[in-house]
């Protein structure tokens, strides 16, 4: 196998063979069946699920989590908003089927879950507030294509 990994100076090595110990020491996890399209770039720590598919020129970065089936066909199909949140993470949504889900931190499902569970946590904060305008921000772009 042949991949191009970025360089803590900015620079592209590649490097070749069996990349086992490179990727752990990178934490950059690649999971059964992930099909990853020539040209595409995955931060350090990203982490892409069983069965999801990156389309070529696609780039991820460092800390995404894409969830089990995700299928990003071009880069419309994804968003990346943040920081945002009490932790300051970024949040990554993204088309499923017929749906919009949302990754952040340990969590992966639909806008509408990730949504109430934010109800729940922050009630009506500034935080709340910022995601409700991500949702907004999101829903309207998806909307387009969905």
């Amino acid at each position: 196998m042949k991949i191009y990994l970025k360089e803590k100076k900015g620079d592209w090595k590649l490097h070749e063979g069996d990349l086992t110990k490179e990727l752990a020491f990178r934490n950059i996890i690649i999971r059964s069946r992930a099909d990853i399209g020539e040209g595409a770039v995955i931060g350090a720590r990203a982490d892409i699920g069983e069965g999801a598919v990156i389309g070529e020129g696609a780039v991820i970065g460092a800390r995404a989590d894409i969830g089990e089936g995700a299928d990003i066909g071009k880069t419309y199909d994804c968003i990346v908003l943040g920081p945002l949140g009490s932790r300051s993470a970024m949040m990554t949504a993204y088309r499923h089927k017929d749906a919009i889900w949302i990754g952040t931190g340990c969590f992966c499902d639909s806008i509408e879950k990730f949504e109430q569970q934010v109800k729940e946590v922050h009630h009506d904060n500034q935080h709340a507030r910022e995601y409700a305008a991500a949702f907004d921000y999101v829903r309207a772009k998806f909307a387009i294509k969905l």
